[in-house]
């Protein structure tokens, strides 16, 4: 049975011909289709038939604006978006709100999001005057960028402050929770838990509490969220629409249970503890055997 790292692996290589490049033979199948699968914006009025063009049609929900667009359609609350676009010069900071999220469409791990608290960067600690990230991003991407820019709202806690919220990321089977990831963010990194459905913590054969092998600050132990099971009803909602594995990225805040992202390969498929590899590539041959 393969485990769950070497599923990821897979769906790298399959999907995005990923490592290898133009050697691996997955690159030359349909090249075109893989390039509108990152750039094509769809949108939420669109027939599911239109979304599931081809068998690997979940790429095209890596791209953020997609996959807002795919939550807001089955029914889960998204952040709203004040503006977006690929013209970095028409961002408009001075009308936007004092707490603000800017990320581009595409990308991973937090890189390139600004977590905006006035001139306070939340994700790095760094003061960055709003002057200065229109700034960055020309330095970035140039005047034009490749994938659209997003301004969001900054989501609250559910006591409705502004702070770095927690994370519930769900790894989801169809309408199957695996396991449930609580991360609370300090940079790049963070204090982290894994549970199971029933909220109870998730320890491997040698009694490591959580997922990953790399990047854990701490643990962070808190209790079973009064809306873990709508939070589970609408993991298990996307992820039956989606059709293969896939992370479901979930926010509480002072309005109720809100879409973060999609993850299709979290953490780049490595560091997983030999007791979550098992576990999650057990669940994902009970119920996607034969897909990537």
């Amino acid at each position: 049975m393969l485990t769950f790292s070497e599923r990821l692996q897979i769906r790298k290589s399959v999907w995005w011909g990923v490592p290898g490049g133009w050697r691996n033979r997955a690159n030359w199948r349909r090249p075109i289709h893989r390039w509108l699968d990152r750039t094509r914006l769809r949108d939420r009025s669109l027939p599911l038939d239109r979304w599931r063009c081809c068998d690997q049609w979940q790429r095209c929900l890596n791209n953020k604006w997609n996959s807002r667009e795919f939550a807001a359609m089955h029914g889960v609350p998204v952040p709203e978006l004040y503006w977006s676009g690929r013209r970095v010069s028409a961002l408009p900071m001075a009308d936007l709100p004092e707490h603000v999220v800017i990320r581009p469409a595409w990308g991973s791990g937090g890189l390139e999001t600004f977590v905006m608290a006035g001139d306070l960067e939340l994700l790095t600690l760094q003061t960055i005057p709003r002057s200065e990230l229109i700034g960055r991003l020309l330095e970035k991407h140039g005047p034009i960028t490749r994938f659209p820019i997003l301004a969001e709202e900054f989501l609250t806690n559910q006591a409705g402050a502004y702070e770095r919220g927690v994370e519930y990321c769900f790894y989801v089977f169809g309408d199957r929770v695996g396991l449930i990831h609580q991360v609370l963010r300090t940079g790049q990194a963070g204090l982290k838990t894994a549970y199971h459905p029933d909220w109870t913590v998730f320890k491997d054969q040698h009694g490591q509490e959580d997922l990953f092998n790399a990047l854990r600050v701490g643990s962070l132990h808190r209790p079973r969220p009064a809306k873990l099971d709508e939070m589970l009803g609408i993991a298990r909602t996307l992820g039956s629409a989606y059709g293969s594995f896939v992370r479901v990225d979930l926010y509480l805040t002072a309005k109720g249970c809100t879409f973060g992202e999609f993850s299709s390969v979290p953490l780049n498929g490595q560091g997983f503890t030999p007791g979550a590899d098992a576990s999650l590539g057990r669940l994902w041959e009970e119920t996607f055997p034969d897909r990537t």
